[in-house]
């Protein structure tokens, strides 16, 4: 069939299901599109722009490039299972019904640029082969049930309901123990694709929900991990983000962000230790208000870690402050660690106790004789808890070092019951 025949077929679909009363929608159920002509003679559009009934294009085949850029739905456009093989683009489109694309795979690049979705709209078991671009769309409500997207995505939409992202496979389906040791051992892969909320907008009465769950794969004997390891925050503002039964990706034995993984390097080489350091601030504020007080711990180690490359990055000027937060680490994982403290105040109390012994310092309670063993740990105790001054360099020494130790420890034994209140 001729390009110009069959675009009078499809027209002449078109008016009689919009001209019959009958009819509650243009019906393309099935239908195989070998190929697309604009209304003006040349490859592309196949139809005029406005559908003013629902229309159904379940299970159509889209053969070649697919533009319906600025394509007006006035009903319902369905377009579940269908098969998009090329280009595909929505661009400027306005649905002013629901929109369904559930079961839909796109094999080519899919544009949803400025695109906009005035109903309910559906992308469950979607799958995106290739690249898929939603920035600048808007949302009124949308879900993305066991979603696959296997290439870049750029998320910078406006979403003014419920957006809901339940068991969606962002570029890797990770299988446990999820982790990025593949992208920096020996070498990052080459054009690592990542979902970006970059530019993201969420009204008031909006919310984006997360439900990202490892889930048991009975068949495969395995935990299939729905992770966050490859989606970016970088400049969203998480006010409005819901994050439930969340996994992300694991780096240095935490919970992290793929921006510090990947940071210098392709899509983040322009992206710093100090927008770095905001992201995991923006991400512990949100998770310790849901009172999800691990991850937001793990957060708050990594934007202690970005804030250390800042200072290191200023040379003699951050050295000071540098080191502060060195030992803050060291000694108590930032606060984060109640064990690291403990242990130290055990090795320092009970080192102490035996140098006195070693260097066979005398009793308090016995003139002329060595200390014993219990009376040198008392002593240490007493020094290491600022209860006993001498002019001992022992003891001066024990409480010098016992200072920070001290101060960690009451940081972190007061992280831990605030949280617990």
């Amino acid at each position: 069939m001729e390009a110009e025949e069959f675009l009078d077929q499809l027209l002449a679909e078109k008016r009689r299901a919009e001209d019959d009363p009958a009819e509650f929608a243009i019906n393309f159920r099935g239908f195989i599109f070998p190929y697309m002509i604009f209304d003006h003679g040349y490859l592309g559009y196949f139809a005029p722009r406005e559908f003013k009934k629902d229309v159904i294009f379940d299970r159509a085949v889209f053969e070649t490039y697919t533009p319906f850029d600025g394509a007006t739905f006035n009903g319902q456009a369905l377009f579940e299972e269908a098969t998009f093989t090329g280009y595909t683009s929505f661009a400027k489109a306005i649905f002013n019904g629901k929109a369904s694309f559930d079961g839909a795979t796109f094999n080519g690049n899919v544009l949803f640029h400025e695109t906009t979705f005035n109903g309910d709209t559906s992308f469950d078991r979607t799958v995106f082969n290739r690249d898929a671009w939603f920035y600048g769309a808007t949302f009124s409500s949308v879900t993305f049930r066991r979603t696959i997207f296997l290439g870049e995505v750029l998320m910078g939409a406006q979403f003014g309901g419920l957006t809901v992202f339940d068991r969606t496979v962002f570029q890797r389906d990770t299988i446990e123990p999820d982790d990025f040791a593949y992208l920096i051992e020996p070498k990052p892969l080459p054009n690592t694709k990542v979902t970006i909320f970059d530019g993201a907008i969420v009204d008031r009465d909006g919310e984006v929900r997360f439900i990202q769950p490892k889930e048991y794969n009975s068949q495969l004997g395995v935990e299939k991990n729905f992770c966050l390891s490859h989606v970016s925050f970088l400049n969203v503002d998480l006010e409005m983000f819901n994050f439930q039964d969340v996994e992300w990706g694991i780096y240095h034995g935490r919970k992290t962000i793929i921006e510090e993984v990947l940071m210098g390097r392709p899509p983040f080489e322009d992206v710093s230790p100090e927008r770095v350091r905001q992201i995991y601030a923006r991400l512990r504020r949100n998770q310790e208000r849901a009172l999800r007080y691990a991850e937001a711990g793990d957060f708050f180690v990594g934007e202690m870690e970005m804030r250390r490359r800042v200072l290191r990055s200023r040379g003699w000027r951050g050295l000071p402050e540098g080191i502060m937060l060195w030992i803050f680490k060291s000694l108590s994982n930032y606060g984060e660690s109640v064990a690291r403290p403990t242990l130290a105040t055990l090795l320092v109390v009970l080192g102490f106790a035996g140098l006195r012994l070693l260097l066979n310092e005398m009793s308090d309670l016995l003139p002329n004789q060595p200390l014993s063993w219990q009376e040198s740990v008392w002593r240490s105790v007493a020094a290491f808890f600022q209860l006993r001054s001498s002019s001992l360099w022992t003891d001066i020494s024990e409480r010098l070092i016992s200072i920070p130790v001290l101060a960690t420890l009451f940081i972190a034994l007061k992280r831990k019951l605030e949280r617990r209140s």
